[in-house]
């Protein structure tokens, strides 16, 4: 939901809440009022129009204050669960600002004699890659090297 101000900016929880008092006091009054117009039917000798009215006056802005209830807590939910993924996602990957983006663009770029050569992603998966496989063949050395002096050892 967006601010009534500034549709850019997200609804605070704190407008949140002073829209939802405010929602309420409104909503006490017309029960309030409601309330008042029963009793008059009272002094009139309407009991049963009485009972009707005063039902109504109190069912129909409590009901509609419960459904905004829930949907404004649900709101503020969903807002501080917002916060909570933003803040995670910027300590795993770091902030999404203009001047990170302008540090990972340098980074991206090689100057060699006054050129400007691009690095190519594929240039770094088989770099990756090749290492991968040194790292397995290193390690298979290993084993095999192992075995052979645990046979040794029985011998």
């Amino acid at each position: 939901m967006r601010g009534p101000i500034d549709p850019e900016q997200l609804l605070s929880p704190g407008m949140l809440k002073s829209a939802n008092t405010l929602l309420t006091v409104c909503l006490a009054a017309l029960s309030a009022m409601g309330m008042l117009h029963a009793i008059g039917h009272l002094f009139k000798w309407r009991p049963f129009t009485a009972l009707l009215v005063a039902a109504a006056a109190l069912a129909i802005p409590l009901a509609i204050w419960m459904i905004v209830r829930l949907l404004s807590e649900g709101l503020a939910a969903q807002h501080s669960l917002n916060e909570r993924i933003t803040l995670l996602n910027e300590s795993l990957w770091g902030p999404e600002d203009e001047e990170w983006e302008e540090v990972n663009s340098a980074d991206e770029t090689d100057e060699v004699d006054g050129e400007v050569e691009s690095i190519s992603p594929e240039a770094e998966i088989v770099e990756v890659t090749e290492t991968a496989e040194a790292e397995a063949e290193a390690e298979a050395e290993a084993e095999d090297t192992s075995a052979s002096q645990t046979d040794e050892d029985r011998k």
